[in-house]
């Protein structure tokens, strides 16, 4: 499907946000096995420094990357050329290390933590794209 180049950074976004959502989820029932919600909510605020760093630092960076190459695209391109073709191996990689993780020894604590600190990270740096109109 084409679309106007105009539309990709809401996609390059909205992909960004549903998947930053999906994660903060994941890692919320699985604090949920282990906290009540109150205290979840709570250490889930401590976490919100390191992920406006880790967005901020590290996914500035990759956003800033991905709006150059959209900016560079002809007017009418296919809606999944929103990213490099380089990009779409770094998401197989992740989904793989997600999938290893879930299925891994490791506790549904430690996990929640990390899946939340993503899934906020990811959630405020989707609205780099956003904005970026």
């Amino acid at each position: 499907m084409r679309v106007k180049r105009k539309y990709l950074p809401y996609i390059a976004g909205g992909l960004w946000l549903t998947v930053g959502l999906g994660l903060m989820i994941r890692g919320f029932l699985w604090w949920q096995e282990n906290f009540s919600l109150t205290l979840s909510i709570l250490y889930f605020v401590t976490l919100i420094p390191l992920a406006i760093a880790f967005s901020s630092k590290i996914l500035m960076r990759v956003t800033r990357r991905t709006l150059t190459h959209i900016q560079k695209l002809p007017d009418k391109v296919c809606m999944f050329a929103f990213q490099p073709a380089k990009s779409y191996g770094i998401m197989l990689f992740m989904i793989s290390l997600g999938i290893l993780l879930r299925h891994s020894p490791i506790p549904h604590l430690y996990l929640g933590t990390l899946y939340l600190l993503m899934g906020l990270s990811l959630s405020l740096a989707s609205f780099n794209f956003i904005k970026f109109q």
